[in-house]
Parts: C-alpha cells; sequence; structure tokens
C-alpha cells in the first residue's frame, strides 16, 4: 500500500470513499439522504481541489491499485502550532488492515514535521470505534463538545496527544474584550477559521468559565455561534464550521 498526497483529478474517489464510510460507521444513525448531502458539502470537487492550493492543509491518499481511504488535516496557528485532524475515512472492503493506523501516523508525522506540538482529533460518542481508535494510538479524551447533524445534537469527545512531551500543556494570553473586561484565551485549542483560527476565550485564568470566541483575524472577541455550530466573528465575518467528527478509523 502506498500512502501520498492527494493528486488533482481524484475528487471521485474521495466522494465514494466518503460516501461508504459515512455508511457504514453511521448507517444506523444517519439516513442516505443525510449522508449524501454530507458528501455533497464537504467533498465536492471544487472543495476537494481546493486543498491542493491551500498551505495549511494535508491530505494523505492510502492506494493500493486504487484509492481506498484518506486522511485530512490542517495546520492551525503559529504559537503553538497545532495539527488538526479533521477527516479519516477507510472504505469498509479495506478495513481490519491498519490502513487508518498507518493513514494516521503519516498525518501526525507530516504535521510534526510542520512544526505542530500538539495534534487532535475528534469522533461522535455514538461511534465508539472511532472514540477507540484515538484512545488506542496514543490520543488521550481532553473534552466534550456538542455538534449538530441534520438537526440533531449529538456528543462530540475531543483527543489530543502531544507531539513534544516538553511542551506546555497549555498557551494562555490575554485580550481585552468588548466591555473592556479581561479575557483569556487558550491558544492550545483553536479552530479552524475562514480567514483565520479562532480560539476559546475564558472570563478567569483557570479556563473554567467560558466567554466565547477570539477571533485571531481582527483581534475581536465578539462572536456567536448558530444551532448548527458555525461561529462568526462579528467584527470581520471570519467563520469557524463545525462538524469534524467522522470516526471512521480503522
Amino acid at each position: 500500500m502506498e500512502l501520498r498526497e492527494f493528486q488533482p483529478g481524484e475528487s471521485s474517489a474521495i466522494q465514494r470513499i466518503a460516501r461508504e464510510s459515512l455508511t457504514a460507521s453511521y448507517g444506523g444513525t444517519f439516513d442516505e439522504a443525510l449522508v449524501e448531502d454530507l458528501v455533497a458539502q464537504w467533498y465536492n470537487e471544487e472543495t476537494v481541489e481546493q486543498l491542493v492550493d491551500d498551505e495549511n492543509a494535508l491530505l494523505v491518499v492510502a492506494a493500493t491499485d486504487e484509492a481506498v481511504g484518506y486522511a485530512q488535516g490542517e495546520i492551525i496557528g503559529t504559537d503553538p502550532v497545532i495539527g488538526d485532524v479533521q477527516w479519516l475515512h477507510v472504505r469498509p472492503d479495506a478495513r481490519g488492515e491498519r490502513v487508518g493506523v498507518q493513514l494516521l501516523g503519516d498525518l501526525v508525522d507530516r504535521m510534526e514535521s510542520r512544526g505542530a506540538s500538539l495534534v487532535r482529533g475528534r469522533a461522535l460518542a455514538v461511534n465508539e470505534d472511532g472514540a477507540s481508535f484515538f484512545a488506542e494510538h496514543g490520543f488521550e479524551r481532553a473534552d466534550t463538545e456538542t455538534v449538530e447533524i441534520g438537526g440533531e445534537t449529538f456528543e462530540e469527545l475531543v483527543f489530543e496527544t502531544e507531539t513534544d512531551k516538553d511542551t506546555d500543556e497549555e498557551v494562555v494570553g490575554t485580550v481585552t474584550g468588548p466591555d473592556g473586561q479581561e479575557l483569556y484565551v487558550d491558544y492550545t485549542a483553536g479552530e479552524t477559521g475562514v480567514e483565520a483560527p479562532m480560539y476559546p476565550a475564558f472570563t478567569d485564568d483557570d479556563l473554567a468559565e467560558e466567554y466565547g470566541w477570539f477571533c485571531s483575524n481582527c483581534d475581536a472577541a465578539e462572536t456567536a455561534m448558530d444551532s448548527a455550530g458555525r461561529i462568526q466573528c462579528q467584527q470581520c465575518g471570519n467563520t469557524r464550521t463545525a462538524t469534524r467528527w467522522d470516526g471512521s478509523y480503522l
């Protein structure tokens, strides 16, 4: 099996893998129409091809005679640099052959070579195999979030692993909120934004009392979240779209 970067013209193969993987992992939770909608939304040809030109995006394909799986990630932030494992899909007929293990390992290695000191991954709690996969391969459960998919709310488990064990667990900075209050920003928990990463903001230095989100594009803490989990900066319009949740990592 070969692990390589995505090649232009492989969009249809990526769509097929995603469709089969989502159906196998969530067939009892998502109906066929929702799976088709998700594939059309996240894996349309234009979106996939744009990854080739995105310097922060990583897309690794596992192939024998044809593509059988892929892993997608992104480099977020600069201090610290975070590797975000966004998707990992393996075709059902290739599962059980350590395709997912090799994809994850290759993706993490690429993130580390790009300077990532922390790597994050997510899995819906309803997919026990996905959650177990991260736990069995060096990731520790770090947080629990919620995400809305197809009008329903699901629990999403967040896993993390450090590539540099000497790295501090938290990198926290302070910013001034819209009402002049001091806010504390957790720079280890950045989320991908259309223009620049967004980071969770808190009202206390223990990071216990959530305030909202800090937009690194315009340094504003005025953000809002809609029912689908999309966070938008009220100042510059920078947007974070949630739904990094598939756990088809076999």
